[in-house]
């Protein structure tokens, strides 16, 4: 009888574990390769050809090298990727992936892995404006904070890359400050996270368990306090 019983136990829990209809973990721990959609988005996802450098394409190669696979990376519009995420075409989509993206509603998000901040800073030598009404700021091509500036009436300069010879300029703390500018103050802080293909649960749950043990790694990285 307790054999028996062991046995309804452990099968119990086998129906609680996670799984992927789609099998994700299992296909990319077999075959190798880890499919992840990217958009630029430096200084955590900066194109080299085909390949990708940053500190989130460094955590993707860490999370697949240890799934004993390599990133297969394919380069698009992120609305794009979405819909190929959404059709299991991707495995995770990477890149400015805010952790209250709309797509949440039609794939999976994990949890936020790291909460950056978006800065104003000035060339040194350069007075700070006041406010960003009529002011031109420059920031990276496709980075979000440009909606905002605008909201406030500033004039976006949007370039690819961004430079040191801007007076004004928006981005990611670590980026804008690794060019030399000095700090006005922060527009925005933003919660991040990566995409994953929808109900594939066993994937999603092995990619948090690896976020939350890089927790304090990605923040230092990153120019965060951990």
């Amino acid at each position: 009888m307790q054999i028996v019983l062991l046995v309804v136990s452990l099968a119990a829990l086998a129906c609680d574990a996670p799984r992927d209809p789609e099998e994700t973990l299992t296909r990319v721990r077999r075959g190798g390769v880890l499919n992840a959609g990217a958009s630029e988005d430096p200084p955590f996802l900066v194109r080299r050809g085909d390949d990708a450098v940053g500190i989130e394409a460094a955590l993707i190669k860490d999370f697949a090298a240890r799934n004993g696979a390599h990133v297969h990376w394919v380069w698009g519009a992120q609305e794009t990727q979405f819909r190929a995420l959404e059709k299991y075409q991707l495995d995770l989509v990477a890149g400015a992936v805010s952790a209250k993206t709309l797509w949440k509603k039609r794939v999976a998000v994990t949890r936020p892995y790291l909460e950056s901040t978006t800065i104003l800073a000035c060339r040194r030598g350069v007075v700070p404006p006041t406010d960003l009404r009529d002011v031109e700021v420059a920031i990276e091509d496709g980075d979000p904070i440009g909606a905002e500036i605008e909201k406030q009436h500033g004039n976006v300069k949007r370039m690819h890359p961004l430079d040191v010879n801007q007076n004004v300029v928006a981005g990611n703390r670590t980026r804008i400050l690794g060019l030399g500018y000095v700090f006005v103050e922060t527009l925005q802080r933003e919660k991040r996270s990566l995409a994953t293909a929808p109900g594939e649960n066993a994937f999603l749950q092995a990619l948090e368990v690896f976020l939350a043990q890089r927790h304090d790694a990605i923040a230092n990285a990153a120019g965060e306090q951990p």
